[in-house]
């Protein structure tokens, strides 16, 4: 009989290697460090940088020697039953429906190979490959390193903080306990985090992804994943592809779409949301949200209860000569319940701050803003022309320094600054303030004692509405004022004007 060292077996010898006559001894590491891979006639042994090829495939646990007393038990091609018994130990299946299991006090290598095998790791640091076939892994205790190789696995790390690669096809991955890494890999995979702090990465495919407890990190990758962040504070990117990102478990969340049309919904916590590229739908549900649209065209953004700050899309065309229509060249903006702060940023956007007491700019472009009850406070930003309705509440209304600007107050006592531009300003019931600034301006006061003032443009038409109005015409040019019913109190200002005090006693001074 004849004994080889490994790190000095020739390739002469190796070719000759006869399991009957001779033994491979392995003087510096254990069997769990030895890759072995098996081809027809030969066998491949790699530690390391170095490998030996024996020229026979029928090799047994025998034909090994190991100084730390370590093992490589090896299968047969039917359908075995292996085990690892001591520390660092390794055992490969081969063909056959195996089933391999570690009893040693160590951590161990498990390899099934082909077959669908049935892999069960021990309670120490373990490395586990299913191989080609169906496999189901149960990792058990200890930080294992689980990959599923080639076949639809079923791989579960058990407690520890385990390691674990899907591999080529359909897999179902399972963390379970403890801090996990976890690789869906190719194929449509669906991975779940289980307890602890996770890191999941979905890889090809349309995965589904469930962190589970715990603050998890999960990246979908490519393909239309559907994510779960669970509970915890998690962080979420979806990846290229059309994702469905769903984090309502609670905590304080980020989630990110990335590239594709992203559909992200949050619940209880101070999310944040980042659309990213595409048409994206974000609702922010309860609590102190941030959303951002991203780079995309025609983005949703729902901010839900509580006080959210809301950032529309830089991108999408500057005007929608359609206001109310489906087709909006910018994003759909809702506050929702509480103090909202939106930007709309670029495109024509059409934003409803919602109740409670808002601040909104809309931005560049043509929009559509209502402010909806409470006491808001609106601005048409570098618009080419608003569209801005107050509704409930004391509102205050700026329109934009150039466009031609709508700007409606509605019940409340509101404040109206036309600004730049050719503007049209309704105060509507109750105690209003209009100022036209410069421009050709339209100011109706409606019900209730405003105050109009026609600014700094030339021919503004000012009629006060019901009720006891003061009305100031412009600096500028040839105005028209209606007083209206109740006692007003007209100034003409400068310029030839056509005044008319209405019904009731009114005190009417012409100007210059």
């Amino acid at each position: 009989m004849t004994t080889y060292n490994f790190n000095t077996i020739t390739p002469a010898e190796a070719a000759n290697f006869n399991p009957a006559n001779d033994t491979l001894q392995f003087t510096d590491v254990p069997a769990a460090a030895v890759g072995v891979v098996f081809g027809a006639s030969s066998t491949s042994l790699t530690v390391g940088s170095r490998t030996v090829v024996l020229g026979t495939a029928a090799l047994t646990t025998a034909d090994f020697f190991f100084n730390d007393g370590s093992q490589i038990v090896l299968g047969t091609a039917g359908v075995d039953t292996l085990a690892a018994a001591t520390s660092g130990s390794a055992a490969y299946g081969r063909a056959g429906d195996d089933t391999l299991t570690s009893n040693a006090s160590g951590g161990v290598l498990l390899h099934g190979n082909e077959g669908n095998d049935t892999i069960t790791g021990g309670a120490f640091n373990d490395q586990i490959f299913g191989g080609m076939g169906a496999d189901l892994v149960v990792g058990s205790a200890g930080n294992d390193l689980v990959q599923g190789n080639k076949g639809m696995d079923t791989l579960n790390g058990g407690t520890g903080n385990d390691t674990i690669y899907g591999g080529q096809e359909n897999d179902v991955v399972n963390g379970d306990g403890g801090n996990d890494v976890l690789f869906g890999d190719k194929g449509d995979d669906t991975v779940n985090g289980g307890d602890g702090d996770d890191v999941i990465y979905g890889g090809d495919g349309a995965d589904r992804l469930n962190g589970g407890a715990g603050n998890d990190l999960i990246i979908g990758n490519d393909g239309n994943d559907i994510i779960d962040g669970g509970t915890g504070n998690d962080t979420v990117f979806g990846g290229k592809g059309d994702d469905t990102i769903t984090d309502t478990g609670g905590g304080d969340n980020y989630l990110s779409g990335d590239l594709g049309n992203d559909t992200i919904t949050g619940g209880t916590g101070n999310d944040s949301f980042y659309g990213g590229a595409g048409v994206d739908v974000l609702d922010g549900g309860d609590d102190n949200d941030v959303l951002v649209a991203g780079t995309g065209i025609g983005d949703v953004l729902n901010g839900g209860p509580g006080d959210d700050r809301i950032i529309g899309s830089d991108e999408g065309a500057l005007t929608d000569p359609n206001y109310g229509d489906s087709n909006y060249f910018g994003d759909r903006i809702d506050g929702g319940p509480g103090n909202d702060t939106i930007w709309g940023l670029g495109g024509a956007d059409n934003i409803v701050a919602g109740d409670d007491d808002d601040w909104v700019d809309s931005g560049i472009g043509s929009d559509l803003v209502n402010g909806g009850s409470g006491d808001d406070w609106l601005y048409a930003g570098r618009g080419l022309g608003e569209n801005i309705h107050g509704q409930d509440g004391d509102d205050v209304i700026y329109g934009s320094d150039e466009g031609d600007d709508v700007l409606t107050g509605g019940p409340g006592n509101d404040r109206l600054f036309g600004q730049g531009g050719t503007d049209d300003l309704s105060g509507n019931a109750d105690d209003d303030y209009l100022d036209g600034g410069i421009g050709t301006d339209t100011l109706a006061g409606g019900t209730g004692n405003d105050e109009l003032l026609g600014g700094g443009g030339a021919g503004d038409y000012l009629d006060g509405g019901d009720g006891d109005d003061v009305i100031r015409g412009s600096d500028d040019g040839a105005d028209t004022v209606y007083g209206g019913a109740g006692r007003d109190t007209i100034f003409g200002n400068a310029g030839n004007d056509d005044i008319n005090g209405g019904a009731d006693d009114d005190i009417i001074q012409g100007g210059g």
